[in-house]
């Protein structure tokens, strides 16, 4: 999942995550429908288990609860949900066979406030964990910190499926001026790890100061073959693509 170089990162985690949710429980009427089901029984506590990221501290509940109740149809029926409408108990009966959907799901304005608290709430938390949502989002499919076959790294950020591998970078200048002689090499070694995966995407993500990313492409840019460099900017919720 591509996007233009630059971007907000509310409107990202907010639409992807969508996707991520929308995508699990069409699986989930599919195998139903497969096995000649009338209906399935879809509980938001196992749908978000299933996508990630729950039980935890920056589960994206509401956004889960919101795709639930946006593909209901004429026959569906909220079989419990808790006090405010929002929670891991949420249990939906969807009828089966499925009527088409049309169009996407475009989050309704409660939903957004309730995404973009979440968000906030998240601003003191490492820049690796930050980065793990954000890339997460970004490429449409859950990353975790976990080791690639045949690779003597743990990586910050991988798929399921190994198809994605990156790491969190956060760098800055020396005295706030300089060029960080001692960050080059760990970037270079980074870049020649994450070349050595099969991974179809491959990336390095940094913050803080962007200026190192930017000073090491500068010098050694054309030597890297397929590893993506961004820079995730939190002030400003923006999410860059350097090269």
């Amino acid at each position: 999942m591509y996007f233009g170089s630059s971007l907000s990162i509310g409107a990202v985690i907010m639409n992807s995550w969508v996707e991520l949710f929308q995508r699990v429980l069409d699986g989930k009427f599919y195998e139903a429908e497969q096995k000649g089901e009338k209906y399935v029984i879809v509980r938001a506590g196992d749908l978000h288990r299933k996508v990630g990221g729950y039980p935890g501290s920056n589960h994206r509940m509401p956004i889960c609860c919101h795709v639930l109740r946006k593909n209901m149809q004429r026959g569906d029926e909220v079989l419990w949900e808790p006090p405010s409408g929002v929670g891991a108990s949420l249990t939906i009966r969807y009828l089966l066979p499925r009527n088409k959907r049309a169009g996407s799901l475009p989050l309704d304005s409660t939903n957004k406030i309730n995404v973009i608290q979440s968000i906030k709430k998240d601003g003191s938390a490492k820049f690796e964990d930050v980065a793990r949502k954000v890339m997460s989002a970004y490429f449409g499919v859950p990353l975790s910190k976990r080791m690639v076959l045949n690779i003597p790294k743990l990586f910050d950020m991988v798929s399921y499926d190994c198809k994605v591998v990156g790491d969190a970078k956060y760098f800055t200048m020396v005295r706030g001026v300089s060029i960080p002689p001692a960050k080059f090499p760990v970037i270079a070694e980074h870049v020649w790890l994450l070349e050595k995966t099969s991974a179809e995407h491959k990336f390095l993500v940094f913050g803080n100061d962007r200026r190192v990313p930017l000073e090491w492409l500068k010098r050694y840019g054309h030597l890297v073959k397929d590893v993506a460099f961004y820079f995730l900017d939190e002030r400003n919720q923006k999410l860059e693509r350097l090269n």
